[in-house]
């Protein structure tokens, strides 16, 4: 039973990836004239012509695939949707296959959970660190670009400078900008596209009061300075709530690894023990319990000990 359990599970995986590869080796024939058409438009004449081709639908295969690849950016992976997608199915497919070989069928269905799971947490972790090296150089940047403005350069100038001078990510996004810029798109369209690559409230707050400087005049010079300022005493707030968290923290990582670290190890110590759990009705619904308040503890701990600011 286990056996064709294992066939069917990896015959499916085996047609979603076929599947998957057809649909790309199509798409990749219009992905060089898409790029294009997203260069030369606007963002509002973009968005049209793509609900043109999608039918406006959320969840049409370009939406998916911008969205992918949005995310796979956010999280600095210099991977290609196509390629991402395929080490992706192919970790679902060799990893559980790995761990049916060792351990059966629970072997086969921890194999699944982790190949799915696992490559979604470290895009988060590498997303997540990214927007906080981002958001760390952003108030540097709008000090430069106010020191700019206050010397008699442009606001383009000013970006342009900005970006030869500070490092990645920060650098290589505001070089893009200022390319685009360069190109003659409208600036509005050209600070919204750059927000939503990034993903950051911080850059969308500098954004917006650009934006609104442009619409009601005012001395952009001292708005970003102000906003500059803002932005680090934000981030002193952050770090102090993130040293006082610490302990917390760190009590809540080993509260919510030690049930999992004591399953392996008494597996290890004696295989057979903790059997019934798995082949009993009793202990299925009883390790499902389980599974489920340690989870609802987890989610309890994390909103303790990571306050808002």
């Amino acid at each position: 039973m286990g056996g064709m359990l294992f066939a069917l599970i990896i015959g499916l995986l085996l047609f979603l990836m076929v599947w998957i590869l057809f649909f790309v080796m199509v798409g990749e024939e219009k992905d060089q004239m898409t790029r294009t058409e997203a260069w030369f438009f606007s963002d509002r004449a973009g968005k049209q012509t793509s609900e043109k081709k999608t039918g406006g639908r959320p969840f049409a295969p370009d939406n998916f695939q911008k969205k992918f690849e949005a995310e796979l950016s956010k999280a600095d992976l210099p991977l290609k949707f196509h390629e991402a997608l395929l080490t992706w199915l192919g970790l679902i497919i060799v990893v559980p296959f790995l761990l049916f070989l060792l351990r059966g069928a629970f072997g086969l269905a921890v194999g699944i959970v982790v190949a799915i799971i696992v490559p979604v947490i470290i895009t988060r972790v590498r997303k997540q660190r990214r927007l906080q090296r981002f958001e760390r150089q952003i108030p540097p940047m709008l000090d430069m670009v106010s020191s700019g403005l206050r010397a008699g350069f442009s606001f383009l100038q000013s970006l342009q400078n900005a970006g030869a001078q500070i490092e990645a990510p920060l650098g290589d996004t505001l070089q893009q900008v200022v390319a685009e810029i360069s190109l003659g798109l409208d600036l509005e369209d050209v600070l919204n596209r750059w927000v939503e690559r990034v993903g950051s409230l911080d850059l969308e707050l500098a954004v917006t009061s650009i934006l609104i400087q442009r619409e009601i005049g005012g001395n952009l010079a001292k708005i970003l300075e102000n906003i500059a300022r803002v932005m680090r005493d934000r981030q002193d707030v952050a770090a102090q709530m993130k040293a006082l968290t610490s302990q917390g923290r760190l009590e809540g990582l080993i509260v919510s690894l030690l049930p999992v670290a004591m399953a392996v190890i008494i597996n290890l110590l004696s295989p057979g023990y903790l059997s019934p759990l798995f082949s009993t009705q009793k202990g299925q619904v009883m390790l499902g319990t389980a599974i489920f308040f340690a989870f609802i503890g987890i989610l309890v701990i994390q909103r303790i000990v990571r306050p808002r600011y």
